[in-house]
């Protein structure tokens, strides 16, 4: 794994949510249009997400909301670098 790929997979969830700035949105975009395994992890977390909420939505379910999972995601990212 690349320097970029660490640093766009540590974007990856505030990229998703749109909260990145200006520079490291391009730097993440920029990175996931040349790197298949990054842009491949992105999709995974976002379809992670996107079936936590349909399941609340849909089945009543109680899951933490998508905001929750995503700070949940960078926590175990980090604990794990």
């Amino acid at each position: 794994m690349t320097e970029d790929c660490k640093k766009s997979i540590e974007l990856l969830s505030h990229y998703l949510a749109g909260t990145l700035d200006e520079v490291d949105r391009d730097l993440v975009y920029a990175h996931l249009m040349k790197c298949l395994p990054c842009k491949g992890v992105m999709q995974d977390l976002d379809s992670i997400v996107n079936i936590a909420v349909e399941l609340r939505e849909e089945m009543f379910i109680t899951f933490p909301d998508e905001n929750v999972i995503w700070q949940r995601i960078n926590g175990s990212r980090s604990a794990s670098s």
